[in-house]
């Protein structure tokens, strides 16, 4: 028989393990090295770009295309006219690798904004908030980026 306090220590080791989220060095385990930028490549064409706490672990991650962000010509920053997506098939398989459900704990809060052809749905639970900017599907659908960060603060999570 199983002692109690065996089973009180393995609980609270997944919830320790659950609400510091990701560590540098699992990253690095599953997906090699980051780039110069400190991205991982997670899928082909795929990035995931972790903020690391001083502690070792993340804090909040970005997933989105490698060339999402604003393109440099000469000293002129410009956004693409038509950023490129994440098959929204993907972007939830790459979610459940990183942040199981079996670990974010009960949902708390919950909204969905939208903005012209895009959504923003973010989602609170006990041990993480996310929020994930989807295309609509007259535009060709698909995932423009998942934002996820640990201790469960929406307004933090928010894309910028």
């Amino acid at each position: 028989m199983r002692s109690p306090r065996i089973s009180v220590l393995v609980v609270v080791l997944v919830l320790a393990s659950v609400s510091f989220g990701q560590t540098a060095d699992n990253l690095r385990e599953k997906y090699g090295r980051p780039d110069e930028k400190g991205r991982y490549t997670i899928r082909p064409g795929v990035s995931l770009e972790p903020e690391i706490g001083p502690d070792g672990h993340a804090v909040s991650m970005a997933i989105k295309p490698f060339d999402a962000d604003a393109v440099e010509t000469g000293s002129v920053r410009k956004f693409r006219s038509h950023p490129k997506t994440i098959s929204n098939d993907i972007a939830l398989e790459i979610l459940e690798e990183l942040v199981p459900a079996n670990t974010r704990g009960k949902e708390t809060a919950s909204f969905v904004e939208w903005r012209g052809c895009s959504t923003i749905t973010s989602k609170e639970y006990e041990h993480v908030a996310i929020s994930i900017v989807n295309r609509c599907q007259a535009a060709g659908g698909g995932t423009y980026s998942i934002r996820i960060q640990w201790g469960g603060d929406i307004s933090a999570s928010r894309p910028r």
